[in-house]
């Protein structure tokens, strides 16, 4: 027994130095994500990356990128170069790349995310366990997420892992959960790739393996597609209508400590265009908590149902695509859906008193300072909860750094009439509020130094809108209270 743990922890102390001089040596290359951002930025090193004036360095570089960026194959001897001063044999012990009849194979993509290296599988179109180092909807529900330090936190479907190893940098305590165990295989690949030690990994379907504990942060990007099919574990939850919805927020909030902050990536169908916040509401409501619905993109059900059913999923023959194209719009319009919602659902665990909930309605995507303003908004709401319009009177107010004030002017009657301006933060929730244009003397001069009431007197203004344009600001986390 003694020798075979002994064993056991030399190869684990193994594989962690070659990954930590792994990452060192695609650093010093740099392999970074602006080398590889994007479809483009990857696939430029395939073409014309082995003539005279490219570079040691600019070879080194494409080389990696081929095989760890874009999954293709390359000669030892080139494949050797690109990687050292580590091993070439060395990384293949680890599980990340095969070396075969001279020829270095990966085994999984290795794409940067900020410090983070991350693995995930390559093009498996067929595969319905296919896990993607990451995409679009875990990098916006990361820019959601506020890194405010925790002593615990849940990542339900955590797939490669992002989300919980980002989580992991500022929370104590980690847990991800997935029924996938193909992603669980590869979040503990990316906790070892990356160096997090702090971090459980449990089997199982949503809260299921967490019965009977609380978290104080939870995120969730589900496989939120409105489909009447199970093909695929990353998109396709085989709950149909709003049931995914209604179940995740209840859930979520069941297992949140109080004060704890749950986040979760949806979509729902609904009946017409203008009650896209119907079922979220109906899915908040008696839950013990505060609420932030967050309305994005709301789309057509025929667009969504060919978005979701295009290359590079299975369906690339003209007679399938035409089939479950069909198939979907009439399972829509069998549950009524006239149209269906991209958002986010953010529900907080009251500590006392009685919850609110608050619709915002975005209209371009979260950014990197998405956090910044969703803790805005909360921090907002607890100042109106506790103050009444007296109160904000006598606080002082700050715009924020990225604030965003757009003015329009309209011509009428031979003269230009200012149209109402929209605040928003640059980089933010992707939220704004219009602004009566004589109001914005009161905007500008909210700078922490003076009270409302201060600011109503120097710009010679009405207390009264004043107070209603701080609490517009408040409510989309627009201002800060200093």
């Amino acid at each position: 027994m003694g020798r075979s743990t002994a064993t056991s922890s030399s190869i684990a102390t193994s594989r962690s130095d070659v990954f930590a001089r792994l990452r060192a040596a695609l650093n010093a290359a740099g392999y970074a994500g602006e080398a590889v951002a994007g479809p483009v930025g990857r696939h430029r090193f395939l073409v014309g990356t082995e003539t005279d004036s490219v570079g040691e360095s600019d070879a080194r570089l494409a080389a990696l990128v081929r095989l760890f960026a874009l999954g293709q194959p390359l000669p030892v001897t080139q494949a050797r170069d690109a990687l050292r001063p580590v091993d070439l044999e060395e990384i293949a012990g680890t599980g990340l790349l095969t070396v075969d009849a001279g020829q270095v194979t990966p085994e999984y993509v290795l794409r940067p995310y900020g410090q983070l290296l991350l693995a995930g599988d390559g093009s498996r179109p067929e595969d319905p366990d296919v896990v993607s180092a990451f995409t679009g909807p875990s990098t916006r529900l990361a820019w959601l997420t506020p890194r405010t330090r925790a002593r615990s936190m849940l990542d339900v479907g955590t797939g490669s892992g992002i989300l919980a190893l980002l989580g992991a940098r500022h929370c104590d305590e980690v847990t991800a959960t997935d029924v996938n165990p193909r992603a669980l295989m590869l979040a503990r690949l990316n906790a070892d790739l990356n160096d997090v030690p702090n971090l459980e990994l449990v089997k199982g379907s949503w809260f299921e393996p967490v019965a009977g504990r609380v978290f104080d942060l939870i995120v969730c990007n589900p496989p939120y597609v409105v489909s009447p099919d199970r093909e695929f574990v990353y998109r396709d939850s085989g709950l149909g209508g709003t049931t995914l919805l209604e179940q995740l927020t209840r859930h979520a909030a069941h297992h949140l400590a109080p004060g704890g902050l749950a986040l979760m990536l949806c979509s729902w169908p609904h009946e017409a265009e203008d009650d896209w916040a119907a079922a979220p509401m109906g899915a908040v409501a008696g839950t013990g908590c505060d609420a932030l619905i967050l309305g994005n993109r709301t789309v057509d059900p025929f667009a969504y149902a060919v978005s979701w059913n295009s290359p590079p999923v299975s369906f690339t023959e003209t007679a399938v695509l035409r089939e479950t194209v069909g198939r979907w719009f009439a399972h829509y319009r069998a549950i009524g859906a006239g149209a269906i919602t991209y958002g986010a659902i953010v529900v907080r665990r009251r500590t006392r008193g009685q919850p609110w909930v608050s619709t915002l309605r975005a209209t371009t995507d979260a950014g990197e300072r998405a956090s910044e303003q969703l803790t805005a908004v909360f921090a907002g709401r607890d100042l109106l909860e506790a103050d009444d319009d007296g109160a904000l009177l006598g606080r002082r107010f700050s715009l924020p750094d990225g604030i965003d004030i757009s003015q329009r002017f309209q011509r009428r009657e031979s003269r230009f009439v200012a149209r109402p301006a929209m605040v928003g933060l640059d980089g933010g929730l992707g939220v704004s509020v219009a602004v009566d244009p004589d109001m914005l003397r009161v905007v500008f001069a909210c700078d922490g130094r003076r009270t409302l009431s201060e600011v109503v007197e120097r710009v010679d203004g009405a207390a009264d809108a004043a107070v209603a344009v701080v609490r517009e600001l408040l409510i989309h986390g627009l201002l800060r209270v200093e």
